[in-house]
């Protein structure tokens, strides 16, 4: 079953299923970057992954649910993919960002 980030985490959620949630979205991410780039093979560099992360006030591990995504890029696109990560938390997310 596919997770949903419509919950916040700490409140609803913990780490585990925040990296979950993180994974979960991984595959459409790499789909999207490949249907931008003509040949994903020539690709030089993936620079910055930038995470918006749904959590409460006290959660302070949003880098930690966003390595998860980080990890398979690296898997996937080897030293090419290695790069910057912002993970920053805020308490709701548009209903356009919401994994269905």
């Amino acid at each position: 079953m596919k997770k949903s980030c419509r919950e916040n985490l700490k409140k609803s959620f913990n780490l585990n299923n925040g990296r979950e949630v993180a994974e979960s979205y991984a595959p459409q991410l790499i789909s999207n970057l490949k249907s931008l780039i003509k040949y994903p093979d020539k690709m030089k560099q993936i620079v910055r992954i930038q995470g918006f992360v749904n959590s409460t006030k006290g959660f302070t591990n949003q880098p930690k649910s966003m390595n998860t995504v980080s990890i398979l890029f690296i898997r996937m696109f080897g030293e090419r993919s290695k790069h910057s990560r912002i993970a920053a938390i805020i308490n709701t997310l548009p209903i356009i960002s919401y994994n269905t």
